[in-house]
């Protein structure tokens, strides 16, 4: 009883120094880290209560009363701590993504179950043995308890079998260390009665569980990748959303184009004034594709006027595919669909209006085309809680004369306008449904080489507001760049000024320099710097000079972004190709600086 009594005293004090440790500490609030304060909180009481219950047992003719409470009291806490634990191995093994429902579910299953048993070991008959050198407890009460670990272990080795890919996964090692622990407990109580171990192992396994899943460093690191990773394909995305918007604003310049070399060699003024009508109209269509889907900054000024409803934009889009696709597979036609991954999954909008407009385009798409193909793509550009979503349909029909274009969308007041309100709407409604909706539509055709409509229309998205993850990993990352310092090397002052003003908000050291030399000077004092931005056009000494010198300093690994006014195309190429690590345009904007902390400064570790 007294090396019982000394392991129970030891493991107390432990559990006690780590749960002092623990909740001193900022922590995040996660629903493991919520179960792991329950148990670790649990334990410290179940390590006394075990302590008590061994005295009150000594002297249970003394204290009857006093000994049936605490030893029933003990029973409530084993049974609240395997709850909780099996409550945590099968969260981390089962949690699919859906948390809320899914802690919801869980929460409800394993509070009955905690009630319920409870309710068993407070009223099932409870007995004790006092021997000389053990006591312990035995009855109905520890019987049904004991059938509890058991079904409670089967559940944890279910969801360890059912996990077997992730078996290496830290999170189970505490399964594996109370697998362990329970057999060498039970072992030992079988042959030195004396030995009290089953709690003392809680504690053991208690304090891995801080090693493994309750280090709020690794959370955030791990959410900060998360959240890298998430960046980076919505870059690629955009980049790619901006190559296909490139090739589109190609169409209406080589028409432009085109016909102005066929006006300059007419003689007849009635062609050269038709001629003029085509530039002038591919001229707005041009216009109208830059500012309606490119120009971003509209997006903070427009208003939206829609019906405001949260709807799923990707199961709006699959069920319009599944309307439209059996009608163009019928025909033979090859229907392509591009949707971009990055565009929020839920969106405050219209969506009965765009599903409309969508479809009545497509349908018309299937009734003009005879083969060939017709392609859907959907992208968006966001920018703070807005969400521009841009819609092309490019069919391969014989296409329309620029008269007809502008035919398309008229609108026949005594039939369309009452049936705005129908499932399904005629052509010429679809722009003025665009209108209410504070969209617009952009025709491009060209006679046999088909025709693309592109559809622009701005969303809200809902639930932008911070998580407490979110803050956690921004807090984590601010505190990150805090040690970080940024040399400048900018000859012209108001660019020197600008960089100061949009660095300084992320609370990194800069350091600003005029010229290559003095970077030179400061690099070779050994200086450390992470990151060095430096302007093309320098004095005396050129920035490709002052870059090759720079690689010729032993051990040098600093990044160096180069900016510049050259708005070639080839120009970062050009740049990367001499060893710069990346080129910005300027003028730099407040985008461009933070796309540079980010890839630059948090990545270059």
């Amino acid at each position: 009883m007294k090396i019982g009594m000394s392991v129970i005293a030891c493991s107390f004090f432990y559990i006690l120094l780590l749960a002092i440790v623990y909740f001193n500490k900022e922590r995040l609030k996660t629903y493991e880290n919520k179960l792991y304060s329950i148990l670790l909180f649990s334990n410290i009481i179940g390590l006394f209560l075990e302590f008590a219950c061994c005295l009150t047992v000594k002297n249970m003719n003394l204290i009857p009363f006093i000994n049936k409470v605490t030893n029933r009291i003990y029973l409530i806490y084993f049974v609240t701590y395997i709850i909780i634990f099996t409550n945590y191995v099968y969260y981390v093994s089962f949690n699919n993504g859906k948390r809320q429902k899914f802690i919801i579910n869980s929460k409800i299953v394993f509070s009955l179950i905690y009630i319920v048993s409870a309710l068993f070991v407070l009223l099932l008959p409870l007995y004790y043995f006092c021997g000389t050198d053990s006591v312990y407890s035995y009855g109905p009460a520890t019987n049904y308890l004991t059938i509890l670990c058991l079904v409670c272990m089967i559940i944890d080795l279910y969801c360890l079998v059912k996990n077997i890919d992730n078996i290496k996964q830290r999170k189970y090692i505490p399964l594996f260390a109370l697998l362990i622990c329970f057999i060498i407990a039970f072992v030992i109580r079988v042959s030195y009665p004396e030995i009290i171990l089953i709690n003392s192992s809680f504690a053991f396994v208690t304090a891995i569980m801080y090693f493994t899943i309750e280090n709020p460093d690794l959370q955030m690191l791990r959410e900060m990748h998360n959240a890298k990773e998430y960046n980076d394909n919505l870059n690629m995305e955009k980049s790619r959303f901006l190559f296909n918007m490139a090739k589109e604003i190609k169409i209406p310049l080589q028409n432009i184009n085109r016909l102005s070399k066929e006006s300059l060699m007419e003689d007849d003024i009635t062609l050269v004034k038709e001629g003029l009508n085509k530039i002038k109209y591919s001229s707005n269509n041009l216009l109208d594709l830059v500012n309606k889907v490119l120009d971003i900054n509209d997006l903070e000024k427009r208003k939206i006027s829609t019906r405001q409803s949260k709807y799923n934009i990707e199961l709006l889009f699959k069920k319009i595919i599944s309307v439209v696709k059996p009608k163009i597979e019928n025909k033979g036609i090859e229907f392509r669909i591009n949707y971009d991954k990055s565009i929020p999954t839920n969106l405050y909008g219209d969506s009965i209006r765009i599903k409309q407009v969508v479809t009545t385009i497509l349908n018309h798409s299937v009734d003009l085309t005879k083969e060939g193909f017709i392609e859907l793509s959907v992208n968006s550009i966001i920018k703070h809680d807005n969400c521009r979503i841009v819609i092309k349909i490019e069919d391969s029909s014989s296409g329309m004369k620029q008269d007809e274009i502008e035919k398309v969308f008229e609108v026949n007041i005594e039939k369309d306008i009452e049936n705005i309100d129908d499932k399904d709407i005629s052509i010429g409604l679809v722009k003025k449904i665009l209108d209410l909706i504070g969209g617009t539509i952009i025709v491009n055709s060209e006679l046999g080489k088909g025709t693309s409509y592109t559809i622009v229309v701005d969303q809200q998205i809902p639930d932008s507001k911070k998580t407490s993850i979110t803050e956690a990993v921004e807090k984590y990352e601010e505190m990150y760049i805090k040690n970080k310092r940024i040399l400048l090397v900018i000859k012209d002052e108001d660019l020197n000024k600008k960089l100061t003003k949009y660095l300084s908000k992320y609370e990194v050291e800069i350091v600003s320099v005029t010229g290559g030399q003095a970077c030179l000077e400061r690099i070779r004092k050994n200086e450390k710097y992470d990151l060095i931005i430096m302007e093309d056009e320098l004095d005396k000494l050129s920035s490709i000079d002052t870059l090759n010198k720079l690689k010729q300093i032993e051990n040098f690994k600093i990044p160096v972004i180069i900016l510049t006014r050259k708005i070639e195309l080839n120009i970062k190429k050009e740049y990367l190709k001499i060893g710069f690590t990346d080129t910005y345009i300027i003028p730099v904007s407040k985008e461009s600086v933070k796309e540079i902390i980010t890839n630059y400064v948090l990545k270059g570790d």
